[in-house]
């Protein structure tokens, strides 16, 4: 159902940020009397943008602000650690300017599927310094995003980002401790440590972005992308515990795994 004020109408298909289950009550307020906030959990999905690729609308939009925190200039060597869906993501909007791009990943499966990138090399870690030495010709990365999660990438990140580099770190790495040596390299070539956090926004940017505008973005882009390249799974609601075992086991090939809810007239996914 639809409330008279949220500016949908019943059946209407829109993305909502919310926990999975089969139904929920959420406030969807549209107008110019509502605030961003309260706008901001419920979004209208485009005419043309199939919901198998709507789905990936907030993972998207993570790898999104990823690089709105630190573009990609025409010409650096990019690298982006971690071929999750997100680092994929990173990785394809890195490749639009980036001179040079180096993907790592210990998984073969991630890196075979991130063959539609089109970087100069996909790598596992231990071969990952002697590829970006070679393509950035000896100076290392311009820009490094960490999107893997695991602390010792940070570490080859500091020493493959060259003088005055930026890196990234959009991994949340939990309750885990990161022990970084930051000599000689950190210092000696005055690196750029940048916290990456989708729950907020570049604060350059805040004047003419909002998370709205960066859904709408999101969606936008979607619609030229195979989303399906990246499914490994798909299970039932009522497989939902085991859909969660399968992300959190990392087996090789598991990569996007996507929920489907029962519907009488037409699949539903998140």
């Amino acid at each position: 159902q639809a409330g008279a004020h949220t500016g949908y109408e019943a059946g209407q298909s829109v993305f909502v940020q919310h926990p999975h289950q089969d139904l929920f009550t959420i406030p969807a307020r549209q107008g110019p009397g509502w605030s961003a906030a309260e706008r901001a959990s419920v979004f209208p999905i485009p005419e043309g943008l199939h919901p198998d690729r709507a789905a990936f609308t907030n993972l998207f939009s993570v790898a999104l602000n990823t690089v709105l925190d630190a573009p990609v200039r025409v010409g650096e060597c990019a690298v982006v650690s971690g071929l999750g869906v997100i680092g994929q993501f990173v990785g394809l909007l890195a490749r639009r300017t980036a001179g040079c791009l180096v993907l790592v990943e210990p998984l073969a499966s991630r890196r075979a599927v991130a063959d539609w990138i089109g970087a100069d090399a996909a790598v596992a870690p231990e071969d990952a310094d002697s590829a970006i030495a070679q393509f950035s010709a000896g100076r290392g990365a311009d820009l490094y995003f960490e999107v893997s999660g695991a602390p010792q990438a940070l570490q080859q990140a500091i020493r493959n980002t060259a003088l005055d580099g930026t890196i990234v770190v959009a991994s949340n790495y939990g309750s885990r401790e990161v022990r970084l040596t930051l000599s000689p390299e950190f210092h000696n070539r005055r690196l750029r440590l940048v916290s990456s956090q989708a729950g907020g926004l570049n604060p350059a940017l805040l004047t003419r972005w909002s998370r709205y505008r960066r859904f709408a973005v999101s969606m936008e882009q979607l619609k030229g992308i195979d989303c399906g390249r990246l499914v490994s799974h798909r299970f039932m609601f009522e497989q939902a515990a085991t859909a969660y075992e399968t992300v959190d086991q990392r087996l090789e090939g598991t990569l996007g795994v996507l929920l489907t809810y029962p519907a009488a007239d037409r699949e539903s996914e998140t």
